[in-house]
């Protein structure tokens, strides 16, 4: 194992596993029991919408405060809301929906793929007070519109972050990087933003911890790094697979219940009332048509 500089790990963190969904398991590693939120972050999942399964995945629900980025990593993933947007992701596309303030949205295994299964990677992104309130929006980002950078040692990485639409300021204000390390590879990578995570989906790879050294992170782990803005610099001896989370906290009080996220007790009581009331829009039907 080669010496490994750079923002060092805080902690690691193991999931939450949880049934919330039709025929879906969830690995919750942000938004559970263990760790609420690490601003910016406020939920973070790895899902598996079940193989066989008819109709499996999230039927139709909420959200109100945030952004939804969604990874697919394998199978394929629809998406419908009821603001007339929809799209179907497979391995290696990203969808992202601002929920603003207030849509009603499903994802679920795509018609005919039931046979196959999906998983992927869900991340909520917190809203400042002023976004919280703006109109919903979507857009699907297919895997050939993702920058793809292909290192001498073997590194590949994927600007996911770069790849979100402009309109969302996210660009300019996070990132998120997919990167597959072969064996030996190493990454060295400049992040400002002083929250990052780093969720290992495949193999391991090794980080430096708070007493000089370093520690081996596998499969269903997540790095919580020093707030710190120090380079990043990680390497893997057996190959692997990372996705970078970074973003500057926005720093203002966060009151959550369920899929809605606001400032205040009042904001969030003012918000299930809303949603109750019709606010939201029309609804979606059972059968997703």
């Amino acid at each position: 194992m080669s010496q490994v500089t750079g923002r060092r790990a805080k902690r690691i963190h193991y999931s939450q596993d949880i049934s919330e969904a039709k025929s879906t398991h969830v690995h919750r590693f942000v938004g559970g029991q263990s760790v609420e939120h690490i601003d910016p972050v406020l939920l973070l999942d790895v899902f598996e919408m079940q193989v066989g399964a008819t109709a499996a995945g999230f039927e139709a629900h909420p959200h109100k405060g945030f952004d939804t980025l969604t990874l697919v990593l394998s199978g394929a993933v629809d998406h419908k809301d009821n603001q007339g947007n929809s799209g179907s992701a497979i391995s290696g596309d990203m969808q992202w929906m601002r929920a603003g303030n207030g849509v009603i949205h499903e994802e679920k295994l795509r018609d005919g793929d039931d046979g196959v299964g999906a998983k992927g990677v869900q991340l909520w992104l917190n809203l400042s007070s002023a976004e919280k309130g703006q109109p919903p929006q979507y857009a699907l980002i297919k895997s050939d519109r993702i920058v793809q950078t292909n290192k001498k040692d073997g590194v590949v990485v994927k600007e996911l972050g770069a790849a979100l639409p402009v309109q969302s300021g996210l660009p300019e204000r996070i990132e998120f990087l997919d990167v597959s390390f072969r064996p030996g590879s190493r990454i060295h990578r400049e992040i400002e933003a002083s929250s990052l995570l780093g969720l290992v989906i495949e193999g391991t790879v090794c980080v430096p911890d708070n007493d000089g050294g370093t520690i081996i992170v596998g499969p269903n782990a997540m790095v919580e790094f020093e707030p710190t803005s120090e380079a990043v610099d990680i390497d893997s001896d057996t190959g692997g697979r990372l996705l970078l989370i970074g973003g500057t906290p926005i720093g203002e009080p966060i009151v959550r219940k369920g899929p809605f996220v606001m400032n205040s007790r009042e904001e969030l009581k003012q918000a299930f009332a809303n949603y109750s009331s019709g606010g939201f829009g029309p609804t979606i039907p059972s059968n997703g048509s």
